[in-house]
This record gives C-alpha cells, sequence and structure tokens, in this order.
C-alpha cells in the first residue's frame, strides 16, 4: 500500500434528482474540501492536486465504494450505468495500435461488509477516458468515462452494491480516480472528509482480498476519501410501465442503438395531450417535443437525433400524469 498524491476534487452534498428519471448518485461526495498536498506524478502543469486512487507499482488492482441507503439507493431502483471521474490514464498501445490498457467497471453485491459475488461487468480501455475533456455533472462535479449494464442490475432486496473498477495488475500510474480530499494525514482513529471511509472506500489488492482505505492501523492508506464513482439508477424494469403507467404503454426504439434517427412507438386507452422528453446519462433534458393532442391507440413516429453526441440516453413520453421511459443508445 502507499498513498499516490496527485490530484483534488471538490464535493456537493446534493444528489441529481429528475422526476421519473434516473439518479446519478453522488452524496457520498458532501462534505471535502481542497488538499493542498501534491506530487510530481501525474501533475499537470498549473492543474489541481490531491489524492489519487489507481493502479500503481504497489499493485493494488482494484477500487470500489459501498452504496446504501444513506447515500440515495432507493428500493424500486436497479443500476443501469457507472460514471467515473478519471484523473490520469496511460495509453499502453501496443504495435499493431491496439489498447492493452483495460478496465473493467464492476458492480458487487455486499458480503458483510466487504464487496461479494460479481453482479455486472463493463470492460473500458484509456481510449474511453476522455481525461482532458469531461462532461459536467453540475457546476463542480464532472464525469470523463461511463460503463453500460443491460439489462440493469437489481439491487431492489438488500438496497446495497459495490460499485467500482479492477484493472491489470501493472506496475506505474496507469490510471488514478479522483477522490474526495481528505485535509490532513489522520492518525489512527481518527475520521476525515468521509467518514464512512472506513466501512465504504475499499480497494482490492494483488492477492484478491479487500481492505479499507482506512482501517485505522499504518497498513492502510489512513485516508478518509470517497471515489469518483456514481451509479445511475433507473426505476426497476417494469414498475413504471405496468404500476405506475397503466394508461400508456411505451416500446423500446428501433433500431437501438440508432445513428441519426430512430423510430418510436407507444399505444395510449384514452387520448391526452403529450411531450416526448430526451435527458443524457447525468438526467439534463436535450430535446422537448410537443406531440400536442394525441388520439387513443397504437402511434408510432421518426425521431431526430443528429444533433446529439454519441452515448446512452433516456426517452420518455410525458401526459402530465404518465411518463414512462426507455434507454436508447447513440452511435456516431
Amino acid at each position: 500500500m502507499k498513498k499516490i498524491i496527485s490530484f483534488v476534487c471538490f464535493c456537493l452534498g446534493t444528489r441529481i434528482l429528475f422526476a421519473q428519471t434516473p439518479d446519478t448518485l453522488i452524496l457520498h461526495f458532501a462534505g471535502a474540501t481542497p488538499d493542498s498536498i501534491q506530487s510530481d506524478d501525474c501533475q499537470t502543469a498549473g492543474g489541481p492536486k490531491g489524492w489519487v486512487a489507481g493502479n500503481n507499482c504497489y499493485r493494488d488492482i482494484g477500487k470500489m465504494q459501498l452504496f446504501d441507503s444513506t447515500y440515495g439507493v432507493a428500493a424500486d431502483r436497479m443500476v443501469t450505468g457507472l460514471l467515473f471521474w478519471f484523473a490520469h490514464t496511460e495509453d499502453l498501445i501496443d504495435t499493431l495500435g491496439n489498447d492493452t490498457l483495460k478496465f473493467i467497471a464492476t458492480i458487487w453485491s455486499d458480503s458483510s461488509g466487504a464487496p461479494g459475488a460479481v453482479l455486472g461487468t463493463d470492460t473500458l480501455t484509456s481510449f474511453d477516458i476522455q481525461v482532458d475533456t469531461p462532461t459536467m455533472i453540475n457546476s463542480i462535479l464532472r464525469f470523463n468515462a461511463q460503463a453500460h449494464f443491460s439489462p440493469g442490475i437489481d439491487v431492489r432486496a438488500s438496497r446495497r452494491f459495490w460499485a467500482g473498477i479492477t484493472f491489470s495488475n501493472l506496475p506505474g500510474d496507469t490510471i488514478g480516480l479522483i477522490t474526495s480530499s481528505d485535509t490532513i494525514l489522520d492518525g489512527i482513529g481518527v475520521s476525515g472528509d468521509f467518514p464512512d471511509a472506513r466501512t465504504h472506500t475499499y480497494e482490492q489488492w494483488s492477492d484478491g482480498s479487500y481492505f479499507p482505505f482506512n482501517d485505522g492501523t499504518t497498513d492502510s492508506w489512513q485516508l478518509d476519501v470517497a471515489l469518483g464513482i456514481f451509479p445511475i439508477l433507473e426505476f426497476y424494469d417494469g414498475i413504471a410501465e405496468n404500476e405506475m403507467n397503466k394508461e400508456i404503454l411505451l416500446h423500446q426504439n428501433q433500431p437501438n442503438p440508432c445513428h441519426n434517427r430512430t423510430e418510436i412507438g407507444f399505444s395510449l386507452t384514452h387520448s391526452t395531450q403529450a411531450k416526448l422528453l430526451v435527458y443524457d446519462i447525468t438526467g439534463r433534458p436535450v430535446l422537448n417535443k410537443d406531440l400536442q393532442s394525441v388520439s387513443s391507440g397504437e402511434h408510432r413516429f421518426s425521431l431526430d437525433v443528429s444533433s446529439l453526441e454519441s452515448g446512452t440516453y433516456f426517452y420518455e413520453i410525458n401526459t402530465g400524469k404518465y411518463s414512462p421511459r426507455k434507454k436508447m443508445i447513440i452511435i456516431r
């Protein structure tokens, strides 16, 4: 174990929530302040400073955060994606131009307070991480890589899951996640900016075992930080349509993934005023089309998505009373 010091992040004590749209959980990033410590490693000129949690010469092979009801996990949700805020990555390109650095975005069950069974994975490479051009979550938090889980991962029963990454067991600072700051190096038994770090912020060592960032001894980092990992939660498949939206049935767009246009279908039991809304992966509305008065029965229409960038989106038919939604993927 070793402390790798490089970047800082700032935190906000709210979570993004849009009525019946995906939740992006950020509550674990509440309460931290900038860290003044810096290092020559992974440091961009004039850039931010602070703690980095990532692959290093001590061969840590995974970082993960526990999410539970304290940090926004609702009983009727499933995990459909993860947003990551990376501070640093190195491209490891072979002679054929292939990226050999891969990391696995992973959701684990909780097993007596530690990561348990793997519930879902998505493989990404350094090509998928846009370190220099992060996307804003809000005015403070950002993300520059995203993972997707299809179908979504059901966490309703326990309302507890671990989210994180595992990566190649390589020497060197090949990848690093932004963390919340820890304003002082805590002594044994002293809490820092993220008081639940000992139970909620873990890493995996090269022998496959899991350890907290601060276990109260000098064998750990002694850091009370949260990781730049932000789960995306949706209503569990079928709940919104079968229980909340009995008067409207929304179909999956075709084709999916799509390019410039896609067709969306839905059926109504009664005529009504309706709007089509499209949200990006952070819950920000990017399209709003007034369908005006729509009669009962089946309807299909073509949607122009040529103005949207590649990525995962959520489309919704909103009647004022009901608003079912589904996920679509755009590829450029």
